[in-house]
Order: structure tokens, then C-alpha cells, then sequence
């Protein structure tokens, strides 16, 4: 028999941000959230350091700070809890770095070298690690240059598990590149952007369960009901499940698509014309269906709508592929962290300054 989906929202119950007192309590960006049952870790987009709250929503330390040294950071680009560790990665120093929760360094570890034969005729050259498994090996992705990407020789990226200690990388799949950069020539060299309208694959890493999310998102091609298929990947590369959830397809606005191409144009007229600005973005004729997924501490998949409405919309299908939840949420909220009754995102003040903010899940 189908799960009953049941229906939830987000209740804020905490704000820490910009009307607080103290460097600490500044963001421009949240990059990622990762929560224990007394404790948020917050990694800042501007400063490489963890900083770490309170339930009550007192900063009361700060993990890490820039540098090269023990227990310093130059690019954080993941953090991640198992049990009383705290774990981080930094994409610039190659190297893991275990602390204990308190703050008290463990162990830093170099990332080993890829070998240029990762991937696919060489073409990959980086290892990017999102997550740390509870094996110790990491899961990330294969990355590969701009040049490749531009000049059509390399169509998808590598989903890779990779030992810490010295060890072959295993593939665990492929993820299509789709229309997911905004590619831009001229005489003056070559541009990379996001697309504005991209609707390629979203990944999402659940280290709790050891799986891969991979969520075809594509636009569709005609109005009326269409679907976007999620697939669950072992660390093997085996499917652990595939699900296609239906939605219906809305039409780009016009409006919206004009402003982005005046904005581009605004903005790069100096280095690249009109016409070829034009010949780079992808405009669909329908609104890619999803805007962003979360792997939640249980190893459930959170899956973000792209709606019309003043709320944001999201899908919770858990470890095992069911959909269980469709929650409501404030419509500029940008989910970061979710787990047993309690979510963590992203939303801006009065003033348009971000701020972090607890969320209590309750019965509609």
C-alpha cells in the first residue's frame, strides 16, 4: 500500500543573526549547517571558520580560523558530525580535518593526489569531497576544466568514493552536465557562469546512510502534467531506489527571462555583445520544476519546488525512497539543515541581511 503523505510547516522558533550584538552573529552567506541535540555548527561563506551556537542561540565558540597551520582553514567546503566529531574539508589545502565537538583538534589528514586516469580518457583532474562516510572514505565528485566542459569533450562529472588512506577511487555513477553553465566567447577569452534557468541534475550526499541522491529536474517540453525522477546510489554504484514524482509544468515568464538577459547585458556588454550573450543563455519554455534538495541527519531526501506561490514547498522522501512529508515553509527561506522535528535555514531580515533560523516541523 502508499505511504500516507502527511502534511507539515515550519514553525520559527529561534533567530540568530544581525540584530545580535557581535562579529559572530554576521552573515552574508550560510554556506552549511549541521546540527547535534544542544549545538548548531554554522559555516560562514565569508570567513573560513565554524562557528558554533547555543540553543539558546549564544555563540559560544569558534572553530578554526584562516591559515595553513593545525586546526586553520584557507576554503571550507563541507563540515559534517558523527557522534561527538566533527569533521571538515578543505578544497584549497587538500586535507580532512577531525575535530571533537568542543572544538579540540583531532587529526588532519592530506587528500591524496587523483590520478588524471579518474574519470573518463583522463579528462577529470580534481577530486571534490562533499561528505565524510562513517567509514572515514569521502564521496564527492570528479572535476574536470572549463576548456572540456566548452568545447563539448566532457557531456558528465563522476560521482567518486575515495579512500583517505592511499586506495583506489570507485565510480559510483554519472551526472549529466546539462544546461548548467552559461558559457560566453569572445576574443577577449572565455566566460563561465551558472545558467539563470538551469535545469540540470541537482546531487544531494547522505553520509548517515552512505547514499547518493541524484535528481533529474529537467524543464519540460509541453504544458500540463509532467515528473522528475530521483535515484538513490549505493556506494557501489547500485540503485537503491528510483522514484518519478509528477508536478505541473508552469511557463517561463517572459517577463522575468527579459529582465535576466538586460541584466547579462548590463553587466558584460564591456566583453562580450549582445548576440552572443543571447546565443549562451537557456531559456526553457517551462520553469525547471525544482530549485534545491537537502540530504537530511537521517539519511531522507528534501526536495525544494520551484512555486508561484509566497510559500516554499518541499517533498520528504525518506532514506528508503517514500515520500513521507509535504511541508510549508516562509517563500524565502533556504533550507540547510533538517532532522527529527527541527530544520535550520537561511532567510534574510528586514534589512535584507541573512540570518539563521530554527524551525520547529508541525502538523498542518
Amino acid at each position: 500500500m502508499p505511504t500516507r503523505v502527511e502534511q507539515r510547516r515550519l514553525v520559527p522558533t529561534l533567530r540568530i543573526g544581525s540584530e545580535t550584538a557581535g562579529a559572530a552573529y554576521m552573515f552574508t552567506t550560510i554556506r552549511q549547517v549541521v546540527a547535534s541535540d544542544s549545538e548548531v555548527f554554522v559555516l560562514p561563506a565569508e570567513t573560513p571558520e565554524i562557528r558554533v551556537f547555543g540553543a539558546d542561540g549564544r555563540h559560544r565558540r569558534t572553530i578554526g580560523r584562516r591559515g595553513a597551520g593545525p586546526g586553520e582553514f584557507d576554503a571550507v567546503t563541507a563540515i559534517g558530525l558523527v557522534g561527538d566529531t566533527l569533521w571538515t574539508l578543505d578544497s584549497n589545502l587538500r586535507r580532512v580535518t577531525l575535530f571533537r565537538a568542543n572544538g579540540e583538534l583531532l587529526t588532519t589528514a592530506r587528500l591524496e593526489t587523483m590520478s588524471p586516469e579518474v574519470g573518463s580518457h583522463g579528462r577529470f583532474y580534481f577530486f571534490y569531497p562533499m561528505a565524510m562516510l562513517r567509514d572515514g572514505a569521502l564521496v564527492g565528485f570528479g572535476g574536470t576544466t572549463g576548456r572540456a566542459i566548452a568545447a563539448g569533450e566532457v557531456t558528465a562529472l563522476p560521482l567518486l568514493r575515495v579512500p583517505t588512506s592511499a586506495g583506489a577511487a570507485d565510480t559510483i555513477g554519472w551526472v549529466p552536465i546539462g544546461h548548467e553553465h552559461l558559457i560566453l566567447r569572445s576574443t577577449r577569452g572565455t566566460m563561465y557562469r551558472a545558467q539563470p534557468f538551469a535545469d540540470a541534475p541537482l546531487t544531494a550526499y547522505a553520509p548517515s546512510t552512505g547514499q547518493v541522491f541524484v535528481v533529474e529536474r529537467y524543464a519540460a517540453r509541453e504544458e500540463g502534467r509532467a515528473s522528475v525522477r530521483v535515484t538513490a546510489l549505493g556506494m557501489k554504484g547500485d540503485t537503491v531506489w528510483s522514484r518519478t514524482l509528477p508536478y505541473r509544468a508552469r511557463r517561463l515568464d517572459t517577463g522575468v527571462v527579459d529582465s535576466v538577459r538586460a541584466h547579462l547585458t548590463r553587466v558584460l556588454a564591456s566583453r562580450y555583445p549582445a548576440d552572443e550573450i543571447e546565443r549562451s543563455l537557456f531559456v526553457p519554455t517551462f520553469r525547471p520544476p525544482i530549485t534545491d534538495v537537502l540530504a537530511g541527519a537521517d539519511g531522507s531526501l528534501w526536495i525544494g519546488w520551484d512555486s508561484p506561490e509566497r510559500i516554499r514547498r518541499f517533498t520528504m522522501l525518506t532514506a528508503g525512497g517514500h515520500a513521507a512529508l509535504e511541508i510549508e515553509g516562509p517563500a524565502d527561506i533556504l533550507l540547510l539543515w533538517a532532522g527529527d522535528g527541527v530544520a535550520w535555514g537561511q532567510m534574510l531580515d528586514e534589512d535584507d541581511v541573512p540570518t539563521l533560523v530554527r524551525f520547529r516541523i508541525v502538523p498542518s
